[in-house]
């Protein structure tokens, strides 16, 4: 079997590991819902499996449960935010990029709070905009956050005020990108992962 290079392997993880290398990755597969791969969560079967994969990590390596994060794209942003749903009580903290929350699919929230280190482009029309800031609204209220927020690094993130203690929510549109990728997520959400 050819072994892929690093930076294969590197991008997998949106280039986080190599800034945030003292961890466990994990890269699920979305199931098969008529004929294409992605996240359809019908039944509500991709949360079945991240509970199981998160049983299946717990029993066969030493991880630190109070410490399980998820971040994603896209469909890997829309899964995040299901995470951040359904298993905030399991995951510690979210990283989403260009997500949104799609509810309706059997998703039951736990009330309970969750981190989140979330971005945004405002001219995505993949996963618009709007459905990013919905999404983000849903957590924030969650977290019992205020309405006021102050600068944080990088330039153009915010972080809300009055967030559960330990329970930070920041956010980063930016103007005119679309459904990508920004160039300094991978840093920020190492970063922002490594606090807790």
């Amino acid at each position: 079997m050819a072994q892929e290079s690093s930076q294969i392997a590197s991008q997998r993880y949106y280039n986080i590991q190599p800034m945030f290398p003292n961890a466990i990755y994990v890269a699920g597969q979305g199931l098969d819902a008529n004929g294409m791969t992605g996240w359809a969560n019908t039944n509500d079967q991709d949360i079945a499996f991240a509970k199981a994969m998160v049983a299946w990590m717990n029993t066969n390596f030493c991880v630190d449960s109070a410490r399980i994060m998820s971040t994603g794209m896209s469909y890997g942003g829309i899964m995040s935010h299901t995470v951040a749903c359904e298993m905030s009580d399991v995951f510690r903290a979210v990283g989403i990029m260009s997500g949104a929350f799609f509810g309706g699919r059997g998703s039951t929230c736990v009330n309970h709070p969750i981190a989140a280190w979330i971005t945004h482009g405002d001219a995505d029309t993949t996963v618009t905009f709007a459905s990013g800031e919905s999404a983000r609204d849903r957590i924030l209220a969650t977290n019992h956050c205020g309405t006021t927020m102050h600068a944080v690094d990088p330039s153009p993130c915010v972080q809300y005020d009055g967030c559960d203690a330990g329970n930070p929510v920041v956010w980063c549109p930016v103007a005119g990108e679309g459904h990508t990728i920004p160039s300094f997520a991978a840093g920020a959400i190492a970063t922002f992962f490594k606090q807790f």
